[in-house]
């Protein structure tokens, strides 16, 4: 569950965890458990409560409260005001204390059905389907006469990700014309917000700033059991990072910072891409009726992953995309982005009648990056 919480409520997690973890010694194997240190918060040369100001900040922008809080309380599930507050933001499954005063099991009408899964808060779902919209644009450039079209999405203030298919016939003489439509959607009016334009770097060569190509074998038909069983290289996920012009990321979007999705450091949890997972993807899909992609669409399906191929660099799923969806990011039921959509049904050039959609993991997009040296670039 990507989660964030106001900033008036930052002193009083401060305050609790002061309370659970009184010295940066107590503090320091927790962060350590989340692969970070305090040292990337100010480490022991500076007072306390700016450490923990720094630290609970950090997370607070990157959407990890919940990660944070899960952490703290592990060695201190016993903690009042740890509890309390990860009780009052959906993260504890009942409040400290709350055992004896509740009815027993057997007089209950209500039941919570899926421990594990728990609750969400729905404000921060609010919040976090707003940062979501915000960082995803429609791509489109002239090609021979038509118009190419894809989804991309923001991984860093001027830092665009996408499928190199979607892109692989920009060139010199139309790479001024390829346009990143952000904010086209449906308003709360019931009209379509005509959406702002960015364009990509003026740079022949910056403008690329990595890719990996598909597969021959992603555009063959064949049957869901055969593609689960094959194997595709590490260096065919066929994405394209794109370097946009200024910073679309920093500039303000619907009331916010337009922001952008945060690559995961470390690897998709397996349960969100095991068999049966539930799978989101938001997607700019072309609607043949009027021969154009629509505003910001979702489509869902749990039971939807089918599983992964036997690499793991292939993800296969039944959620509902269309040509133009290419280049979308899929996300599990806590809205975290898992991976990146590329192929299936009519959505790919060779317009295969696929009976299942694909992806690729998240993780191993990253991984590739951080092989060949172009994480930094990410910014």
């Amino acid at each position: 569950m990507a989660m964030q919480i106001l900033l008036n409520e930052i002193p009083i997690l401060i305050n609790a965890i002061e309370d659970g973890f009184p010295s940066p010694d107590l503090l320091d194997p927790v962060i350590l458990a989340l692969n970070d240190s305090i040292e990337r918060h100010g480490g022991l040369h500076i007072r306390y409560p700016t450490l923990l100001l720094n630290l609970v900040k950090y997370y607070n922008a990157k959407w990890w409260i919940d990660k944070l809080l899960q952490a703290l309380l592990r060695p201190r599930p016993d903690n009042g005001r740890l509890a309390e507050f990860a009780w009052r933001h959906g993260i504890a499954f009942q409040p400290p204390n709350a055992i004896a005063e509740v009815a027993s099991e057997s007089a209950e009408l209500e039941r919570m059905l899926d421990p594990i899964r728990g609750f969400a808060d729905f404000g921060s779902l609010l919040n976090r389907l707003g940062a979501i919209a915000n960082a995803i644009c429609q791509i489109s450039y002239p090609v021979n006469g038509a118009t190419a079209y894809g989804t991309g999405f923001l991984i860093g203030d001027s830092t665009l990700l996408t499928n190199w298919h979607v892109v692989e016939l920009v060139t010199t003489a139309n790479r001024k014309d390829v346009e990143l439509l952000f904010d086209y959607r449906t308003t709360s009016a019931g009209t379509t917000d005509g959406g702002t334009v960015h364009r990509l770097v003026d740079d022949d060569q910056g403008w690329l700033i990595d890719h990996s190509p598909y597969d021959p074998r992603d555009v063959a038909a064949e049957p869901i059991a055969q593609r689960l069983a094959d194997t595709r290289p590490d260096y065919c996920l066929d994405y394209a990072v794109l370097r946009t012009e200024g910073s679309p990321g920093a500039e303000p979007a619907s009331g916010m910072t337009r922001g952008f999705l945060t690559l995961p450091a470390g690897p998709v949890n397996p349960a969100d891409l095991k068999p049966d997972a539930g799978l989101f993807i938001i997607q700019h899909p072309y609607d043949p009726p009027t021969q154009k992609p629509l505003p910001l669409q979702y489509d869902w399906e749990k039971p939807a992953v089918r599983g992964l191929n036997a690499n793991g660099t292939r993800v296969v799923y039944g959620v509902n995309t269309r040509k133009g969806s290419s280049g979308s990011p899929c996300f599990n039921t806590k809205f975290e982005l898992v991976a990146l959509h590329h192929a299936g049904a009519m959505d790919w050039p060779a317009d295969a009648k696929y009976i299942y959609n694909q992806g690729m993991p998240i993780d191993r997009v990253r991984k590739l990056l951080a092989d060949r040296g172009k994480l930094g670039e990410v910014k």
